[in-house]
């Protein structure tokens, strides 16, 4: 049981800091391109928007079939793959000399897609079932908390060293994270067990199976409403804020983690509630919770008050993706988990990649706050949905 603790406090680790490197220099993009790499006035948009999506473009593709593929070589395997190809993938962004070779690049380090399903197995491979909720918990908040990190960190060392310099940083802590993969985690010992008789599901059976599709739709839908504030955020804070003389702006970096802060408090409180009331009913109490404080938000003036609901709409939100991870680990072969996870991480990318332009089209034909609304909206038909499904096996059990 020691040695198992001490496998998930390793992977928990794993993805701290790899969430940290992953968002250290998102926010630099566009001074990269400009400072670093000369790119001129004329392409600087397309360029910025471009080696922003590409990475989610091909992550979210290539995502199942590296679960796929570590189903066949170990997780370990692919763990360490991942690894390997984010280094080279650092190594030659902070070598690039145009933005069509950082283009390239980015497009490669969407390639090195796979970690969070490769870790997210290994959780739930050296968690047992009762303890599983829990730890997809301690999972997604050491995720926000890196998310969190990641750019306040890389902030600093762009302002006093360049952004070529975070790019250095990101290959010596992934390369040191490497090594302590090597050395300390495990293979698990099912695979080994089972490689003669192997009792994996086809991919595109998984993709046929009811409730995978569920929480791939939920799964899609959280990746989508947190994405849709990123082109409008800060714009509504700062007008927000204009009305308060004594409120500086700077105060809009603080209101736009504050969601993140709250997540990070409370996954593992909602993947403990998980496993004693049922995953299910969590996601839905969680849905309906995030849904009715973003209605409020809407008509919110007061920058205090707007911040403690974008607070109060974090502890709610948070809840979806360990409640969906937990769900998938408890309905499907553990030799299948890889895979699940892989197919919800991709659609948590195209979440990711489809929640800016659908924020971008609400602002563009209505106005900032219905991007709120239509965000409430969308989590309330979710809510009914879950709901729907809690009646329908409810009356089976009876």
């Amino acid at each position: 049981m020691r040695r198992t603790n001490y496998i998930i406090w390793l992977i928990i680790f794993n993805i701290l800091v790899l969430s940290s490197t992953n968002t250290l220099v998102m926010p630099f993009l566009l001074m990269y391109l400009k400072e670093d790499l000369f790119c001129t006035e004329d392409s600087l948009s397309f360029y910025t928007a471009s080696c922003y999506s590409i990475t989610f473009i091909v992550s979210m593709i290539a995502a199942p079939l590296w679960g796929k593929l570590s189903d066949k070589i170990g997780k370990k395997s692919m763990l360490l793959r991942v690894l390997i190809l984010i280094v080279i993938s650092y190594y030659l962004a902070s070598i690039c000399t145009s933005a069509l070779q950082f283009l390239l690049v980015r497009a490669f380090q969407g390639l090195a897609c796979g970690m969070t399903p490769a870790l997210l197995a290994f959780v739930t491979t050296h968690s047992e079932q009762q303890d599983t909720g829990k730890h997809m918990g301690l999972v997604q908040s050491s995720n926000l908390i890196g998310a969190i990190i990641g750019p306040c960190l890389g902030g600093l060392i762009a302002q006093f060293f360049g952004v070529r310099t975070c790019f250095y940083l990101m290959q010596v802590l992934v390369l040191a994270l490497l090594l302590l993969d090597v050395v300390f985690i495990k293979e698990p010992q099912k695979i080994e067990e089972k490689a003669v008789s192997s009792s994996h599901t086809p991919l595109s059976k998984l993709l046929q199976d009811p409730i995978l599709q569920s929480l791939s739709s939920c799964m899609f839908v959280h990746a989508l409403v947190i994405m849709m504030i990123v082109p409008m955020l800060s714009d509504y804070v700062i007008r927000l804020s204009a009305k308060e003389n004594d409120l500086p702006i700077a105060l809009s970096g603080i209101i736009f983690s504050l969601s993140g802060i709250a997540g990070a408090i409370c996954s593992p409180f909602w993947g403990s509630r998980g496993s004693q009331k049922g995953y299910l009913r969590i996601l839905h109490i969680a849905v309906l919770g995030a849904s009715i404080f973003y209605l409020v938000i809407f008509n919110v003036t007061n920058i205090y008050l707007f911040a403690l609901v974008q607070f109060l709409f974090g502890t709610c939100i948070c809840a979806i993706a360990p409640c969906c991870h937990s769900i998938g680990a408890k309905r499907f072969n553990k030799d299948d988990h890889t895979k699940v996870f892989a197919i919800l991480y991709s659609f948590s990318q195209l979440g990711n990649l489809t929640g800016p332009i659908v924020g971008t089209l609400v602002i563009t034909f209505l106005d900032s706050q219905y991007v709120f609304l239509t965000i409430s909206s969308i989590l309330l038909f979710l809510s009914i949905y879950l709901l729907s499904i809690i009646v329908i096996n409810s009356k089976k059990a009876t």
